[in-house]
């Protein structure tokens, strides 16, 4: 485990460490949106390594505990099932916008209720698990 703290601390100063001079080099450029792609590049950097990090760090957790890749397994295959399920309750219509058109892009508007349906589907399992351990609580 702690390597995983070393780990969170590298993160942490790397990501100073590149924020900190976009500021102070790019903060007086003039130049509309500079800052913001700049920075937009920066978030796409770190979400890659965060990526990287997810798919690494459990599979070594696997090879140092064969029993617990079980859980990870489950846990696992239930985002892909829920995912899944997401997949197919998403219509992809289209969806009208402020300016009285329509989004009519069906493969955003799929992934978007795709979004929706398993941000909702998170927060039923997060409030079912936390009922059922609060019922288990106070039933020992």
């Amino acid at each position: 485990m702690k390597w995983l703290n070393i780990l969170k601390y590298i993160m942490l100063v790397a990501s100073v460490a590149v924020v900190l001079p976009i500021f102070f080099v790019l903060g007086d450029v003039q130049a509309e949106g500079s800052m913001a792609s700049t920075m937009i590049v920066c978030a796409y950097i770190f979400f890659a390594i965060a990526i990287a990090l997810v798919i690494i760090l459990p599979l070594v957790n696997m090879i140092g505990n064969p029993k617990g890749a079980q859980r990870s397994m489950l846990g696992l295959a239930l985002v892909v099932v829920v995912g899944v399920v997401s997949y197919l309750l998403a219509s992809g219509a289209p969806v009208p916008n402020s300016g009285g058109g329509f989004f009519e892009d069906e493969t955003v508007n799929k992934l978007s209720d795709v979004g929706i349906y398993m941000s909702y589907a998170a927060l039923a399992i997060a409030i079912l698990v936390a009922f059922y351990g609060e019922v288990r609580n106070a039933l020992k």
